[in-house]
């Protein structure tokens, strides 16, 4: 709001421009600021700690729970891929193994 009020008392064209845009990016704020309060609801009331790690808040939390959806086919942490990724068949003739990377 404050960049509102400085663009109003500057008579350039640059300021005239950048007003409708910014008065935009405050309107979807507003409008959004409700869905992220319930997104960050339930990303707390998941119990993980994705949100302490810098750069990643409500939103993108939400979206990799929706995506991951249930990691208990990997037991252990140990066994979880550490880098995001899906183990991989890394199999030769009679030989069984799986690769998860790292």
């Amino acid at each position: 709001m404050a960049a509102q009020r400085l663009l109003a008392d500057d008579p350039r064209v640059r300021a005239h421009l950048s007003q409708r845009p910014l008065a935009r990016v405050f309107d979807i704020d507003r409008e959004t600021a409700e869905p992220k309060q319930h997104l960050a609801s339930y990303v707390t009331g998941s119990g993980i700690s994705l949100t302490s790690v810098y750069g990643i808040g409500p939103i993108i939390a939400a979206r990799f729970l929706s995506e991951v959806i249930d990691i208990n086919p990997y037991p252990t942490g140990t066994r979880r891929p550490a880098n995001g990724t899906a183990p991989l068949s890394a199999s030769s003739g009679r030989t069984q193994r799986t690769y998860s990377g790292g």
